[in-house]
């Protein structure tokens, strides 16, 4: 069975290789909706925790919505929306998530029959101005309170090294005393602990710890817009401004404008102001923003494999002890199987199994052949939640032959022929139960571990910092059809924006298609590096160890050069823009450090690339040199110049003029498919779009002719 536990690597780690890219949508509407509600009422039940998730979700009102149809009011299925998606204990549950993300998709499907006027509405909102009011902070306030006690009994609960660590990592009595203040938190104690829960350290995705980083965030901007006396002017600014973005935006598509919205967006949201607006404009930049498939073909070529083993038999069957070898030949393939609800990947073994073996029975020998048809399949099935494992089954039919039996004397040697023939075909059956369950047990203990590793990896390297950091995609579905695997994902922002339309499409013929919008690498940059440092040795180790490239002159550590390094923005740290056949590129820093010099302004640093389909791949060829932007000033000072040259010369290092790439080199079990090649790719409209086919692996060299 070893080739058995190669196939399940291989297709662990292709599924998990593009458990982040995205294709397809779910179909909306009101079927579907009806149908996980009423999934979600039967697992809740009629009791009285029943009828408090039914009052606590919105359950009546969102019934009375569903029967207008289209005609359904979106402002309240917003704000139902907004129940499902909260932190409530129990609502990452399965019944829950599907009435969510049936919610999503009608919402979608009703902002395009109900389009709205985004501009002309957030004129309208400019005089709703609601001051926040006392009991709204008590209410931030005393979530917070729960949440501190919550993690204060499970750091309590913890291993006292643990307990302690933590206490000290989090400035805990700083925390705990700030926290208590009626007139809200200072800002500076807050903005730092919500940054040290933000950071890239194991166990801050668990609970307690991401409760208390939002309520701390929610009580900060609530005490903040309750204290402040000129907030009702900001609002008003905030709203003309957000008005003339989303103009520029219908009219242009900018990613400008777009990350204006969402940064408007958040801060109306943070504000708890505008509601219905900010509700309409989700609606509008809500569409899943990342999509991918992986093609059957491409699993097979690292799951298909002949299998060839021989293994020594033990058994026992109905009181004779066998013992002998058996050689096992077949094919292991990979069937992707039709599946709404997750990706499911059938592995399949057929083969045959020849024996040869010696039984002894009391004074009797016997000695027998027999041929073994094997018929194996493991489910595995992937979803959000990660990889996981049905138990396997086998079935075997068993044929065997007694060529001979010796026995102390002849009649003992009849008497065994007799019985031997008389229970063929239930020694038979036996032999065939026995060799299906020793098929079962090592397709599920080879499965065990590979799964095991891989959810480890996914939670560990993927899920987990994404989601303390609130960066892990706000749907991830996955789907299998008859020839492919597709997932969907929408990645949310500190905006709460993604993709405002449908995708480009991709040729049916590609193994492996992306297609991405600019949200998507702006929502991601801003979770996986906004507020981050980057040193000049960090970079070098990404660049050497984890792309395996070789790092340019510029960006090498030498004892001549300076250190440096590059804090990266809060907000939209990495950007791109994605139009016309062509891909820019874009970092933004808020700190820069060189030797012992430092400079504290914000910085972009951008580049802008054609794209270009080759015969043999795709190249990026620069478009002109590297800018360096102050984003705050016009007039540079001496500094400024000093620094503008020093991050232009490393940044070109970074940026190259050609960007050139020949396919991926497939490592691995996947090795022996040869490489991924660019068949298509393009950029327009906010989209890019990449499609790959498998090229034929290189022919080995051929042995030279003997003389």
């Amino acid at each position: 069975m070893t080739r058995v536990s190669i196939s399940l690597s291989a297709i662990v780690l292709a599924i998990a290789g593009f458990a982040h890219q995205v294709m397809g949508e779910t179909t909306s509407g009101t079927p579907q909706m009806e149908t996980a509600l009423n999934d979600l009422h039967r697992y809740l039940g009629e009791g009285e925790n029943g009828q408090r998730w039914r009052k606590f979700l919105m359950s009546g009102e969102l019934t009375e919505e569903l029967a207008k149809g289209a005609q359904a009011d979106r402002a309240k299925v917003a704000a139902i929306l907004s129940r499902y998606s909260g932190d409530q204990r129990g609502l990452e549950l399965p019944h829950f998530v599907a009435v969510k993300n049936a919610l999503a998709a009608w919402d979608r499907q009703l902002a395009e029959e109900q389009p709205a006027n985004l501009a002309q509405l957030a004129r309208d909102a400019a005089g709703k101005y609601q001051a926040v009011s006392p009991q709204q902070t008590a209410k931030t306030w005393a979530e917070l309170q729960a949440a501190i006690r919550e993690l204060d009994t499970f750091l309590k609960n913890s291993p006292p090294e643990n307990n302690a660590g933590w206490r000290k990592y989090l400035h805990w009595d700083e925390l705990a005393q700030h926290a208590q203040r009626a007139e809200g938190p200072d800002p500076r104690v807050a903005e730092a602990t919500i940054s040290r829960l933000s950071a890239y350290e194991n166990g801050l995705a668990l609970p307690p710890f991401v409760r208390v980083r939002r309520a701390l965030r929610r009580h900060l901007d609530s005490s903040q817009a309750a204290a402040d006396q000129k907030f009702a002017e900001a609002y008003s600014k905030q709203l003309e401004n957000l008005a003339t973005h989303l103009e520029n935006h219908a009219q242009t598509g900018s990613v400008e404008d777009a990350l204006a919205i969402g940064r408007a967006t958040a801060w109306l949201r943070r504000s708890q102001q505008a509601r219905e607006l900010t509700a309409a404009i989700e609606r509008r930049f809500n569409r899943p923003n990342v999509y991918a498939t992986v093609s059957e073909r491409f699993l097979a070529a690292g799951i298909e494999d002949d299998v060839d083993r021989t293994q020594g038999v033990t058994d026992v069957i109905l009181g004779t002890q066998i013992q002998g070898t058996a050689r096992t030949v077949g094919r292991t393939t990979v069937d992707v199987v039709p599946n709404d609800r997750a990706a499911q990947l059938d592995i399949l073994l057929n083969g045959q199994a020849t024996s040869n073996t010696v039984g002894h029975n009391g004074p009797v020998t016997i000695y027998s052949t027999g041929v073994t048809s094997i018929s194996g399949r493991k489910i595995l099935v992937m979803n959000e939640e990660g990889l996981y494992g049905y138990g396997a089954t086998a079935h075997c039919a068993t044929s065997s032959n007694i060529y001979a039996i010796q026995a102390c004397c002849n009649l003992i040697e009849q008497i065994a022929w007799n019985r031997a023939r008389q229970q063929k075909s239930q020694a038979e059956a036996i032999a065939a139960s026995h060799a299906a369950a020793r098929v079962n047990g090592q397709m599920d203990a080879q499965a065990a571990d590979l799964i095991a590793d891989a959810n480890q990896r996914y939670h560990e390297k993927l899920k987990s910092p994404l989601r303390s950091r609130d960066g892990f995609p706000h749907k991830l579905e996955f789907r299998s059809g008859p020839d492919q695997v597709d997932v969907t994902g929408l990645a949310l922002g500190a905006g709460g924006l993604a993709a405002p339309d449908a995708p480009p499409t991709v040729g049916a013929g590609n193994d492996v298609a992306l297609r991405a919008h600019e949200s998507a690498i702006v929502n991601f940059g801003e979770a996986m590096v906004g507020g981050v440092t980057l040193t000049d040795e960090k970079l070098e180790k990404i660049i050497r160890d984890d792309l395996k490239a070789e790092v340019p002159e510029e960006l090498q550590i030498t004892p001549e050069k300076d250190p440096w390094s590059i804090t990266f923005a809060d907000e939209s740290p990495v950007r791109a823009v994605f139009a016309g056949g062509q891909l820019g590129l874009a970092i933004r820093g808020r700190r820069f450090t060189r030797g012992d010099q430092a400079l504290s302004e914000p910085i972009e640093i951008a580049a802008k690339y054609a794209i270009e389909k080759t015969q043999t791949g795709s190249k990026l060829t620069r478009q002109g040199e590297v800018e360096v932007k102050f984003l705050e000033r016009e007039r540079l000072g001496a500094q400024q110049v000093a620094f503008k040259t020093f991050l232009t010369r490393k940044f070109e290092a970074l940026f190259k003029q050609e960007i050139v790439s020949e396919g991926i080199v497939l490592k691995g079990r996947l090795e022996k498919a040869g490489k991924l090649q660019v068949q298509e790719i393009a950029s327009d409209k906010g989209w890019i779009a990449i499609g790959w086919q498998l090229a034929a692996p290189p022919k080995p060299p051929e042995v030279a002719a003997a003389d």
